[in-house]
């Protein structure tokens, strides 16, 4: 019966429609809706009426209900062309706009969505609710998770709006993102974002004062690497940083003292690597210095004398002084005592009088010179190459003396020594294990490579 009735009021509204009387019309259809609510064909066919009447607030209402019907059945794309039929009449409608923007994410037209919802923000925005245009900002952060500029907005309003933990999440996330580019200055500003809101953050002072000794900044490393001395003043790796960087200011004599006191601190804690590396770089910036040449004498004395195999790794010809007498070093004995100094002791010990707060006072780095070069690419191949070499050239000499000397005790020693260092698990290794792991992590080795191909 209510079928019959419905029918009926169709057919009416049909005929009023087509003798041009839009009002009777309009009656039929909503008697149709009363009885059917759900007859999205019969709604749109009054807001259409109502378009035409000028009744266009009446005709959002019946777009909306016409929309609202499609997505309960699931015609998602019938449902976004009526939603885009109230923003013909209304521009700035909140409701159709996140609509509209919600189904172009469904269906999986990203960048439609992204375009409404940079409308939607912009209407909020002028509306003054904020609240409305952080959501509007975090969907667009959804739908593009790797757009740096879009998360800088973000964290930008949420931080405004008192979203201090939300703003700071996204502000490492795109630190994260530039670094991995290889945009190293904006990697640079965006954690001094981050640092300006959490001042006592010194693992990320130290960061970005590695990243301003790699573009030659040493005025702002030492700015930064302040913060990191005042909480850790016996930190060697901290130690190692600030010598580098009044390297770069020109500060000579003050980092071939801090890198005196590391060497030393290397030497009595037995890192012997490390403690000849270090005094070989003092020596470098202050090559007239009498105490470090007797220094570097002493420790290469105690140093097992290199057999100098005269081998040319192209040639079969071995040539070996066996004149020469070899040392070798005493085993430590397990039962004797071991250091019982602590670093902490050592670094307090032998730590330059002159590093202190006032020496590094200065002013907070403003923004990076994107002018800055990056370290020199040609000496970190150089490098690369020269390790390559020597391992393959050690490799080819040990085979060889291993032929030519089974027998000879000294040699034996001398081979089971490197075979005890380059084994694997030892500490040396592991820690060039550790370093090609470092460089082939490093997002910066990207910009390098890039670097090199535009030079080429």
């Amino acid at each position: 019966m209510r079928r019959n009735t419905v029918e009926r009021h169709v057919e009416r509204g049909s005929r009023q429609l087509e003798k041009g009387s839009f009002r009777r019309a309009l009656e039929e259809f909503h008697a149709v809706v009363q009885r059917d609510p759900d007859d999205a064909r019969t709604w749109l066919r009054i807001a259409e009426l109502q378009t035409r009447l000028g009744d266009g607030r009446d005709a959002v209402e019946s777009y909306r209900n016409a929309a609202a019907i499609h997505v309960r059945k699931g015609f998602l794309r019938h449902a976004l062309a009526l939603y885009k039929n109230v923003l013909a009449l209304v521009p700035d409608d909140l409701d159709a706009l996140r609509n509209v923007a919600e189904l172009s994410g469904q269906l999986g037209l990203m960048s439609d969505a992204t375009l409404q919802y940079e409308s939607l923000l912009k209407v909020c925005q002028l509306q003054a609710r904020s609240d409305e245009a952080l959501h509007a900002l975090r969907c667009i952060l959804k739908l593009n998770p790797s757009d740096v500029r879009i998360q800088m907005r973000f964290a930008e309003t949420a931080m405004a709006l008192g979203h201090k933990d939300e703003a700071l999440e996204k502000l490492r996330s795109a630190a994260k993102l530039l670094k991995k580019a290889g945009r190293i200055d904006e990697y640079l500003r965006v954690c001094e974002q981050v640092l300006k809101e959490e001042p006592g953050n010194t693992q990320l002072a130290r960061e970005i004062a590695k990243g301003y000794l790699v573009r030659g900044n040493g005025r702002f490393a030492l700015a930064r690497l302040r913060m990191c001395y005042d909480e850790a003043p016996k930190d060697a790796e901290i130690l190692d940083l600030m010598a580098q960087a009044f390297d770069l200011i020109g500060k000579k004599d003050k980092a071939a003292v801090l890198l005196k006191a590391l060497g030393r601190v290397h030497r009595d804690q037995g890192r012997m690597f490390e403690a000849l590396d270090t005094f070989h770089r003092a020596l470098d910036l202050a090559p007239l210095d009498q105490e470090l040449q007797g220094i570097l004498e002493q420790l290469e004395s105690r140093s097992k004398t290199p057999i100098d195999f005269a081998v040319d790794v192209e040639s079969d010809d071995v040539a070996i002084d066996m004149d020469v007498d070899v040392q070798m070093e005493a085993r430590p004995d397990p039962a004797a005592p071991s250091i019982v100094v602590t670093e902490e002791e050592t670094l307090k010990m032998y730590m330059p009088s002159f590093v202190t707060s006032t020496e590094l006072e200065a002013v907070d780095p403003p923004a990076p010179d994107a002018t800055f070069d990056l370290f020199p690419v040609q000496q970190a191949k150089k490098l690369s190459s020269d390790i390559s070499f020597l391992i393959e050239k050690t490799a080819t000499k040990l085979r060889r003396l291993v032929a030519l000397l089974p027998m000879q005790m000294e040699a034996r020693s001398r081979l089971e020594a490197a075979g005890e260092a380059l084994r694997p698990g030892s500490p040396l290794v592991n820690e060039l294990s550790t370093l090609g792991e470092e460089l082939q992590s490093n997002e910066w080795i990207d910009e390098l490579g890039s670097r090199e191909v535009a030079e080429g």
